[in-house]
């Protein structure tokens, strides 16, 4: 099992999406703390200036990072502008 945290940033944007969305991230957050590479979520290794990985579910992403059994996700949005800043 993996431990998830959420900085700041992320956690502030994700309390503040809609509660339908936010139960489909929980969905996510409980499959990525079993394996963060489940075929079912899609994972993806996101490119430079970026390092870590997204997970995609409709219009939103979550970006994330993994290190010792520790999952801590970045940023939480939409497709359109979460690679910005």
């Amino acid at each position: 099992m993996y431990e998830i945290l959420f900085e700041k940033k992320a956690e502030k944007k994700f309390l503040s999406l809609e509660k339908k969305t936010q139960e489909v991230f929980k969905e996510i957050l409980d499959k990525l703390e079993k394996d963060p590479f489940d075929k079912t979520l899609n994972t993806k290794k996101l490119h430079t200036p970026f390092d870590g990985f997204r997970v995609r579910k409709g219009k939103f992403l979550m970006l994330f990072t993994i290190e010792n059994k520790t999952i801590t996700i970045f940023k939480v949005g939409p497709r359109k502008n979460i690679y910005k800043s």
